[in-house]
């Protein structure tokens, strides 16, 4: 086939605005939460349970860890991280695999590579020493909406429809966690790498939301 010159550069046009569409619509697409870091390590011996309920609107949780150690361990379950006051209700919420499922959880999360921060985030929890246990109960609201540490993630949604949700707790151990301050009951850490690489999440089993 032979090619005029008008014909040459209308087929570049083309395939430069083939390849803008489809690099626009990869990025519109991309709405998948930051890859999580996966631990160091054997996760500590602990018993962890859950109840979750389906109130008038909200989602009622009660969950409680047992430490089996002999070590002391640390239930990141303080947010914010002190001096200021705990929220009992302080939540993230994210989107998680499989499709359809909601993550609600206290923990810590990975700074991203691209976040500046005046002052590192911050996370608290309580030290659990061996044999002993942490419970708490609290209400996360329905619908559910998006809750997550770093700003520099728009257009990330969470699944629609949610279909069941879990709900988890970072642990440390007290030797392992990066330490920001520590009163002896309370212990602080920065939302970084080094503190989710020796964080263990303790998770629920799925929660079917019910749907009309």
């Amino acid at each position: 086939m032979r090619y005029t010159p008008n014909a040459v550069a209308l087929a570049a046009r083309l395939a430069v605005g083939l390849a803008v569409g489809l690099t626009l619509t990869s990025c519109a697409a991309s709405r998948d939460e930051p890859t999580d870091p996966t631990p160091s390590g054997p996760p500590p011996d602990a018993a962890y349970s859950v109840d979750i309920a389906t109130g008038l609107a909200e989602l009622d949780i009660s969950y409680r860890l047992t430490n089996r150690s002999t070590e002391d361990l640390v239930v990141l379950n303080q947010m914010p991280a002190p001096p200021s006051p705990p929220n009992r209700d302080a939540v993230s919420v994210i989107g998680t695999s499989p499709a359809g499922r909601v993550q609600i959880a206290k923990r810590a999360f990975a700074k991203p590579d691209n976040v500046y921060e005046m002052q590192p985030s911050m996370v608290g929890g309580v030290i659990v020493g061996p044999g002993a246990s942490v419970t708490e109960t609290l209400r996360v609201p329905m619908p559910l909406q998006r809750i997550a540490p770093y700003r520099n993630d728009e257009g990330i949604t969470l699944p629609d429809p949610v279909i069941d949700v879990v709900f988890c707790v970072g642990v440390l151990r007290l030797t392992e966690a990066p330490v920001a301050t520590n009163d002896g009951m309370v212990v602080t850490v920065s939302e970084s790498a080094r503190t989710t690489s020796v964080q263990h999440l303790f998770c629920s089993a799925p929660y079917r939301l019910p749907h009309d």
